[in-house]
């Protein structure tokens, strides 16, 4: 992704791939994040494929992720993945190189009551919750990490890669 994008290895390279949303709304104030990591980062934004592109504009800070691309490729590549309500936490975790994550929940109380959340949400992401642009820039700037183990002990561990050659014998015998 780091050629395709002519990203060199000092900039980090972002993942912006919000949830669909009815109203087709970014809410991320992507000329505050030009502004204070256009130097540093390269902005990748992967929109829900229901989701039009609007008046997001691609320049040297912002690249737009065809909607025909799949986003797991783009994982392994990423220095922090934001995103908010997705399933993007149980495909990331399986990676050997787990990036940085973020969540990005604007709208919290507005999407629980469209779409509606688990109660107990908060508690399962492997990742930081932030409400504004403001607390995303300061994330990318000053990266967390997060224990992975712990999320994988919970999520995955019956995910050993063994699910086609057990589902295999299974149907043959």
């Amino acid at each position: 992704m780091r050629a395709r994008y002519q990203v060199s290895s000092t900039k980090k390279l972002l993942l912006y791939a919000p949830t669909y949303r009815n109203n087709n709304e970014i809410a991320l104030d992507i000329d505050l994040l030009r502004q204070e990591h256009q130097h540093q980062a390269l902005l990748l934004i992967k929109l829900h494929p229901r989701v039009a592109q609007g008046n997001l504009i691609e320049d040297d800070f912002v690249k737009i992720v065809p909607v025909s691309d799949d986003i797991r490729t783009y994982y392994p590549a990423a220095d922090l993945i934001i995103s908010d309500y997705s399933s993007i936490p149980f495909e990331v975790s399986l990676l050997a190189k787990v990036p940085q994550m973020l969540f990005y929940c604007y709208d919290q109380q507005e999407y629980d009551s469209l779409q509606g959340l688990q109660p107990s949400w908060k508690k399962m992401l492997p990742g930081k919750i932030v409400t504004t642009t403001a607390q995303v820039s300061r994330a990318i700037a000053i990266p967390e990490t997060f224990d992975f183990q712990s999320y994988n002990q919970r999520w995955n561990q019956y995910t050993v890669g063994e699910a086609v050659s057990k589902l295999s014998t299974y149907l043959a015998s």
